[in-house]
């Protein structure tokens, strides 16, 4: 189910390849092939943006990266209909619950970690995602990756709130050679707090980078909104 990114290929082309190769039982078990549908049904039947406002909506409830995919895929193909500057700037507008859900209904850690996985490739598609949950050395990672560039590894750190993920970063950072730590939190963390070792990001961040990546990718440049501003991470990483 996580091995479609909206930045590597459509919906339409996921569906196909789906099909063509008789991998559609996993689709059945989930009830996708249902919400395929649906969201498809409604982003084509759209006959003006207020019409595409409103569905956005609705998207920002969803608490599923997959359909969410769905969402910002069928978004995208209606580039020729309503204009890439008019998409760029609804992609903008419904970036905060992208992938991540951003709602009041209670969650735990392992939940933000599932949907950073089913994100992933879109959120950093400078990475290769290896393991959820991964056991190195009696720890436990909550996602291991590797830089697809340097093939160095790369430690995330997921928390609630404004818990801090430093120090388990840290330790984790002595069982690799020069790993890139990756620290993700509800809420950020104040400077003080923040290592210069650790690269940080919110949820709000992650959404807001994966539409970044959709937006990069498919936007004319003169008519791109600019949803995620560039952070040391992306800093460090073109200065490589």
């Amino acid at each position: 189910m996580y091995d479609w990114s909206v930045l590597n290929n459509t919906i339409t082309g996921y569906i196909t390849s789906k099909a063509e190769n008789k991998d559609m039982d996993i689709w059945e078990e989930f009830g996708i092939d249902f919400q395929i549908n649906n969201v498809i049904r409604n982003m084509k039947a759209a006959k003006t943006i207020e019409d595409l406002y409103v569905y956005g909506k609705n998207h920002q409830r969803w608490d599923s990266p997959f359909v969410n995919k769905l969402f910002f895929s069928a978004l995208n193909e209606l580039r020729g209909k309503f204009g890439g500057s008019t998409i760029g700037m609804l992609m903008d507008v419904f970036a905060e619950a992208a992938y991540i859900a951003q709602d009041d209904h209670p969650r735990k850690e392992s939940d933000y970690v599932i949907m950073i996985e089913q994100g992933f490739e879109d959120i950093f598609p400078e990475f290769e995602f290896i393991k959820r949950e991964a056991q190195i050395d009696n720890y436990r990672l909550d996602i291991l990756a590797k830089d697809k560039r340097s093939k160095k590894a790369v430690i995330f750190e997921v928390k609630m709130g404004r818990k801090d993920p430093t120090s388990q970063l840290l330790t984790y950072k002595k069982i690799f050679d020069k790993p890139l730590l990756i620290g993700i939190t509800e809420k950020r963390l104040i400077e003080h707090q923040q290592h210069k070792d650790i690269y940080y990001f919110t949820y709000d961040d992650l959404n807001k980078r994966a539409v970044a990546n959709i937006q990069n990718k498919y936007s004319n440049s003169k008519n791109r909104f600019t949803v995620y501003y560039s952070k040391q991470f992306d800093r460090d990483r073109q200065a490589m």
